[in-house]
C-alpha cells in the first residue's frame, strides 16, 4: 500500500477538523475552560483550513495556495500555544503576537516569491520556537501547583513535534538546493509526524482539562462554602499527611478543636445571618493568630478545627487561649458585632499516645466535651491515658 502526499494532507484535514468539532464540543459543557478549549478548537480549524488550501494549490491563485495557507497553519500553532499558556494560567508573551504579525506582513507581501527551502525554514521555525516554548511551559513545576498526571505526556508530544521542525528546518537550510526525490522524503515524513500529532496532541490535550477539572471539583469539595477554610474532609486528607510525617520524625503534633459556645441561642436570637458573620469572624481570628504552616478548618456547624505540626501542646495551647479571648473581645466590640459570644476547645497531642489520626481528634473530641462540662470558655487538654483510651 503507497500514501501519497495529498492522502496525506486529506489525512491531517480530517484529523484537525474532528480535533476541532470534538474541542468546540467539550467547550459547551465545560464552562471552567471556555476560553482555553475555544483557541485549541480555533488552532485546530486553522491548521485544517492551511492544509486545505495547500492541496488546493493547483486551482487557486498562488497568493491564496500558499501565502494563506501557511499563515493559516501558523495562526493555528498560535492558538493552540495560547490556549495551553491560558490553561497553565500563564499569560502569552506580547513579543509572540508581534513575531506572528510579522511573520503574516512577510508572507503577504513576499511568501509566494521565496523558494521552496525557503518557504520550509521560515515556516518550520516559528512552528518549532512555539512547539518547544510550549513543552517547556508544561514542564515548568511551581511549588504550590501539582502538575497533573497527563502533563508530562502533553509536554513531550509537543517537544517532540517542536524538535521535528526545528530539524526539518535546520536540514532544509543546510541542503537547500537538494534533488525533488528527497524533497518528496522530505515532505512525506512532514505530513506523516503531522497526521501522528494531530491525532495525540489533541486528545492528550482534552485529557488534561478533564484532569484538571476533577482536580477542581475535589479541591471543591474540601472547601467550607461560608468561610473559604477547609472543610473536615479537608482537614483529614491534610492531617493524615502531617500525621505520618510526625511519626516518621518523631515530632510532636497538637490538634485543637474549637466550639462556639451557646451558638444555637445566637441563630435564635439574632437570626442566621448573624450567626454567619459570626462564624467568619472566628475564622478571621483564628487566621489572624497562627502561624503560616497551621491548618485552620471548619468542621461543620459551629465547630473549628485547627492542628499545628511541630508544636509542643503547651505551644499549641498559648495560641488557642489567644484565639479564643481575642474571638470574644472581637465579637463583643460596640462598633462591631456587640454579641456576646465565647469558645471552648479540647487539645489532644501526639505525645499522649495518640497512634493514629483517629486516636488524636477522639481525644481532642473528649477533652472539648469535659471543657463544655465544666462551664465553657475554657480549654481542656487530653491526658495520656485518655488518648489511649481513645
Amino acid at each position: 500500500m503507497q500514501i501519497d502526499v495529498p492522502t496525506l494532507y486529506c489525512l491531517i484535514i480530517g484529523t484537525t477538523a474532528t480535533a476541532a468539532a470534538l474541542t468546540y464540543w467539550e467547550r459547551r459543557t465545560n464552562t471552567a475552560h471556555r476560553r482555553e478549549l475555544g483557541l485549541w478548537a480555533l488552532g485546530y480549524l486553522l491548521i485544517s483550513v492551511g492544509c486545505a488550501l495547500r492541496i488546493s494549490a493547483v486551482a487557486l491563485p498562488i497568493f491564496l495556495g500558499i501565502g494563506l495557507s501557511n499563515v493559516a497553519v501558523c495562526a493555528g500553532y498560535a492558538a493552540i500555544a495560547a490556549g495551553t499558556l491560558s490553561f497553565l494560567d500563564r499569560p502569552a508573551h506580547r513579543l509572540w503576537t508581534a513575531v506572528f504579525a510579522v511573520l503574516v506582513a512577510a508572507w503577504l507581501a513576499k511568501g509566494t516569491d521565496l523558494s521552496i527551502a525557503t518557504r520550509i525554514v521560515v515556516t518550520s521555525l516559528p512552528v518549532a520556537v512555539v512547539m518547544l516554548a510550549v513543552s517547556a511551559a508544561l514542564l515548568r513545576r511551581h511549588a504550590d501547583v501539582k502538575p497533573l498526571p497527563s502533563q508530562r505526556l502533553a509536554a513531550t508530544l509537543f517537544a517532540f513535534h517542536g524538535t521535528f521542525f526545528a530539524v526539518r528546518a535546520l536540514v532544509t537550510a543546510l541542503w537547500p538546493g537538494t534533488e525533488i526525490a528527497l524533497w518528496s522524503t522530505n515532505i512525506m515524513l512532514t505530513m506523516f509526524e503531522g497526521v501522528l500529532w494531530s491525532v495525540s496532541a489533541p486528545m492528550t490535550l482534552l485529557v488534561l482539562v478533564r484532569e484538571k477539572t476533577e482536580r477542581q471539583l475535589l479541591e471543591a469539595s474540601q472547601i467550607d462554602y461560608l468561610t473559604g477554610l477547609d472543610n473536615r474532609r479537608g482537614l483529614v486528607r491534610k492531617a493524615e499527611r502531617a500525621f505520618a510525617q510526625s511519626l516518621a520524625a518523631d515530632r510532636p503534633l497538637v490538634l485543637v478543636i474549637f466550639d462556639l459556645d451557646h451558638f444555637k441561642s445566637i441563630n435564635d436570637r439574632y437570626g442566621h445571618q448573624t450567626g454567619d458573620r459570626v462564624l467568619e469572624l472566628f475564622s478571621r481570628v483564628a487566621e489572624a493568630e497562627m502561624r503560616p504552616q497551621d491548618i485552620l478548618a471548619r468542621l461543620g456547624g459551629e465547630e473549628f478545627a485547627v492542628l499545628f505540626p511541630a508544636t509542643e501542646p503547651d505551644a499549641a495551647r498559648s495560641i488557642a487561649v489567644r484565639i479564643c479571648r481575642q474571638f470574644a473581645a472581637t465579637v463583643a466590640e460596640p462598633d462591631g458585632m456587640n454579641i456576646k459570644a465565647t469558645a471552648s476547645a479540647g487539645l489532644a497531642g501526639t505525645q499522649a499516645a495518640a497512634r493514629t489520626l483517629d486516636d488524636l481528634m477522639m481525644a481532642a473530641d473528649r477533652a472539648l466535651y469535659r471543657a463544655k462540662e465544666l462551664g465553657r470558655d475554657r480549654i481542656e487538654q487530653a491526658a495520656p491515658r485518655e488518648a489511649i483510651a481513645a
